[in-house]
């Protein structure tokens, strides 16, 4: 029996029972599965995702240059930074001719996930394990041995991470944004280290700052940075690390962003203009938030980050009388560093900024499980068992219109919003997708029929839940996802109106944005002209967006190629002029449409190709 101050002063009461672990080879599986679900059997879709793909690609068919001054065909691209575009161009590089190279340039993407539930587990263990963390202990004994509670814990921690509805699609894309998810789970297992072991926490922040400098620039590195500061200054467990913060942490957060600078700066007029813009950027990321973007991530904070986010407030309540504890001091610090950051300072309005709250959203969401009651636990289980039942019966049955025609209804609304598309059957899909239903559908009667005393028991419905749905819609849904996403037959359709001869001419664009440039350089094989770089700063929203590069509308940009490729808005032509503009100038002649599609699922957007026949002597 526990005393009664004790018991004020600790919201965690377990028995040993209660922390038995979930078995190594389920949790092995699950990670794999969905470090895998949502990258296999796609093509680059037209967001991040495409960016990530074009500046790989372009590296890894390019030049040296290519490498130093990441760009798309010839378009600059000076948000972000250049690591993403690295690693992808390097898995491109040797695994492209064995798995395609749109696959390779998200594998490590995939890696990269695996890392950050890694880190996730490890940091919340070692935490566990602190004696401020540890459940009541019993006078007549019968408590939690820490080591068998810290893994018990971490095992909520990861599937907390696997519930989280906001990362299913941020974290399988090729984006700077899921690395720099990973890197600030690495960031946190760094800062967890640095109570015991201060060298190798100093070496994990360093090159988890570098890695955030390097893939999302100092919007990334600074929140860590600060946070990271203030406790070293401000918190006693971490004094101890001070030292060896100043003399490793620092110069490997900064040694390969400034190798990079110098080699743009080697570069000559183009090199500095890049960094300078690059520099400009950065600088301008941290103009402020507008209200009503403020607002938009007021409301839908705590739905993105559903279930984490929710817990991981409860859990600084429960543990208030702690809150000096590591447990909840070095989670709870990252959690707000970051959220102050949004809210306040950053002018980014992306919602993919969101991802960043989240890595110790988990570890605090892990440390509320063992304060919950029984009936708690069952609530919330009953919820996601619902919730998350029907939504894996509305896959299959969206699945079954799409196969049989039935219910003739959502097979007409399926035909509907994809245009062309025939369905096929996959064999392999079906077979992975009957598997995670079966392993569900086992969940749930071990869950209710055998009632298991298990501390992460509260989580096991949620996390196997979305788990199950994510690889569904992902195996079942994915070619009908792709066509309505992909840009593959438009650009095929461009490229067979294009003469042999001419695959490999000059094309100019005019309101291409630059996953479009992507997509269209890499599935019809065109050479595009090289863009300037831009003197205006954009945001991410606006380089993402259509036309972000040149105005159409008012001033149409001078062209050096005998070719043009246009993107304009049917609903634009008749709400406010008609498009495209074309150029005019020394070269201009008749400029001849050749060609005009669209995706089969857009009915907005159009693509026209012209030529440019020389204008005639009329004398």
């Amino acid at each position: 029996m526990a005393s009664p101050v004790a018991l004020r002063k600790n919201p965690a009461l377990l028995t040993e029972r209660a922390t038995r672990k979930l078995p190594r080879f389920i949790l092995l599986a699950m990670a794999v599965a969905y470090c895998a679900a949502g990258l296999i059997g796609r093509d680059p879709w037209r967001t991040d995702d495409a960016v990530t793909f074009g500046v790989a690609w372009t590296m890894a068919h390019g030049h040296s240059l290519d490498w130093i001054m990441p760009n798309v065909l010839g378009d600059p691209v000076v948000q972000d930074g250049p690591l993403v575009y690295w690693l992808a161009a390097v898995s491109m590089w040797v695994l492209g001719g064995l798995v395609g190279e749109p696959l390779a340039a998200r594998i490590p993407t995939g890696l990269a996930t695996g890392l950050a539930l890694a880190a996730t587990w490890y940091a919340t263990y070692t935490l566990a394990r602190t004696r401020q963390a540890q459940p009541v202990q019993f006078l007549f004994g019968g408590a939690p041995e820490p080591r068998d509670y810290g893994r018990a814990i971490a095992d909520g921690a990861v599937l907390t991470l696997l519930a989280t509805l906001g990362l299913l699609l941020r974290l399988h894309e090729a984006t700077p944004e899921a690395l720099q998810f990973s890197l600030l789970c690495v960031a946190m297992y760094g800062l967890v280290l640095t109570l015991d072991r201060p060298r190798a926490g100093a070496a994990w922040l360093g090159m988890a700052l570098a890695g955030l400098l390097l893939a999302r620039g100092q919007q990334a590195a600074l929140p860590l940075a600060l946070v990271v500061l203030g406790l070293a200054l401000f918190y006693r467990p971490i004094a101890p690390a001070r030292k060896w913060l100043a003399l490793i942490t620092v110069p490997v957060a900064i040694a390969p962003a400034l190798a990079w600078a110098y080699l743009l700066h080697e570069q000559g007029a183009a090199g500095q203009a890049y960094l300078q813009a690059w520099l400009t950027w950065n600088l301008t990321a941290n103009s402020g938030q507008s209200g009503s973007v403020a607002l938009y991530f007021a409301r839908n904070l705590l739905i993105f980050g559903w279930p984490a986010l929710p817990f991981a407030l409860i859990a600084a309540w429960r543990w208030r009388q702690r809150v000096s504890a590591p447990h909840v001091m070095l989670p709870a610090a990252m959690v707000l560093s970051h959220l102050l950051y949004i809210l306040v300072i950053s002018a980014e309005g992306q919602e993919a900024l969101m991802v960043s709250v989240l890595p110790g959203s988990f570890i605090l969401a892990a440390f509320l499980l063992p304060t919950l009651s029984r009936s708690t636990s069952n609530a919330i289980d009953w919820f996601a068992l619902m919730s998350l039942s029907f939504g894996i019966f509305l896959v299959w049955l969206g699945y079954l219109a799409m196969q049989a025609g039935w219910p003739s209804t959502l097979s007409r609304n399926f035909s509907k919003l994809a245009p062309g598309w025939t369905p096929s059957f996959s064999v392999p899909a079906f077979a992975f997708a009957l598997v995670a239903t079966l392993f569900w559908t086992y969940t749930v009667w071990w869950r209710t029929a055998k009632k298991p005393i298990v501390v992460w028991r509260a989580m096991i419905i949620s996390g196997v839940g979305v788990l199950t749905a994510w690889f569904l819609l992902t195996t079942l849904w994915m070619p009908w996802i792709n066509h309505t996403r992909t840009y593959r037959d438009v650009a095929l359709s461009m490229k067979a109106a294009l003469p042999d001869q001419h695959l490999e001419a000059c094309v100019s664009t005019q309101r291409l944005s630059l996953p479009q440039r992507a997509i269209f350089g890499y599935f019809a094989g065109v050479r595009f002209e090289a863009r300037p770089l831009g003197t205006a700063v954009q945001t991410k929203e606006d380089i993402l967006g259509d036309g972000a590069r040149d105005d159409a509308f008012v001033s149409p940009a001078p062209v050096a190629c005998d070719w043009l490729l246009t993107q304009d808005s049917l609903r634009a032509l008749s709400e406010r002029v008609f498009l495209p503009a074309l150029p005019d100038g020394p070269r201009a002649g008749q400029w001849t449409l050749v060609w005009e599609g669209r995706r089969f699922s857009d009915r907005d957007e159009r693509f026209r190709l012209y030529r440019l026949e020389p204008r005639r002597n009329t004398r």
